[in-house]
């Protein structure tokens, strides 16, 4: 019998690989609900705050792509890129702070 930890992995898993086969494919939508379901299962990818972030800004949804750099910075995941990123961002929608 599995526990449930182990669906939850599981399940977070799939959704982050659906994440990024839509997101490659440009389905920004869909790709955004895939990282959205994996995150809420705790997924522990290192790269999915970034991914997910790239997706967001696709989608112009800039205040949560800014978070999601947020996020991978604080991981050091790309830092440089996701620090670049959240500048753009900030300058963009005038929040200099």
């Amino acid at each position: 019998m599995l526990k449930l930890s182990k669906i939850n992995t599981n399940m977070s898993e799939r959704y982050y690989l659906e994440g990024l086969c839509h997101a490659r494919l440009e389905d920004f939508e869909k790709a955004s609900d895939k990282y959205k379901k994996a995150l809420d299962l705790n997924s522990q990818k290192i790269d999915i705050n970034y991914e997910y972030g790239q997706v967001l800004f696709a989608l112009n949804r800039l205040r949560d792509a800014r978070e999601q750099f947020t996020l991978s910075a604080k991981k050091e995941y790309k830092k440089p890129m996701a620090l670049y990123y959240m500048g753009y961002i900030s300058q963009f929608i005038e929040e200099h702070d």
